[in-house]
C-alpha cells in the first residue's frame, strides 16, 4: 500500500510539473476516489509537499468516496492476500492517523449499506 501511495504522490507532482504541457492550472489539483481511492486521496493531502519541494496546498481539495481510511480491520481479511498490511504498514498507509497539511476543502461521502 505504500508504494500505491508513493505512485499517487508521484502522479501529482508530475501533474504539477507538466501543467503547461497539458494545459492545465496546477493551481486547481483536486483529487477523488472510491474506497482505496478514497485512502489514497486523503493521504495526498496529508502529504507534506512543502518537504517534496512544492506548495504546501498542491492539492487543493479532495473528494473521498466510501473510503477506506483505517487500514487496520482490513489485515484479518483476504483482501489483506494482496496487500500484505501488518500493524506498522496498516498504521503508516492509514489516513484516519494522519492528519491534513493544509486547510483544504474535503467531502466525504458514504452509503448507508456500507461494510463496517
Amino acid at each position: 500500500m505504500a508504494e500505491i501511495i508513493e505512485h499517487a504522490r508521484a502522479a501529482i507532482l508530475w501533474l504539477q510539473d507538466n501543467a503547461s504541457d497539458g494545459n492545465f492550472d496546477n493551481q486547481k489539483i483536486y483529487v477523488a476516489g472510491h474506497s482505496a481511492g478514497g485512502d489514497l486521496a486523503a493521504e495526498l493531502l496529508a502529504t507534506d509537499w512543502l518537504a517534496l519541494g512544492v506548495p504546501a496546498n498542491l492539492v487543493r481539495g479532495i473528494t473521498a468516496i466510501s473510503g477506506v481510511f483505517d487500514l487496520a480491520p482490513l489485515i484479518e481479511t483476504s483482501i489483506n492476500d494482496k496487500l500484505g498490511l501488518d500493524q506498522k504498514s496498516a498504521r503508516q498507509c492509514s489516513p484516519l492517523l494522519h492528519s491534513p497539511t493544509n486547510s483544504a476543502p474535503v467531502a466525504v461521502a458514504v452509503d448507508g449499506d456500507e461494510t463496517e
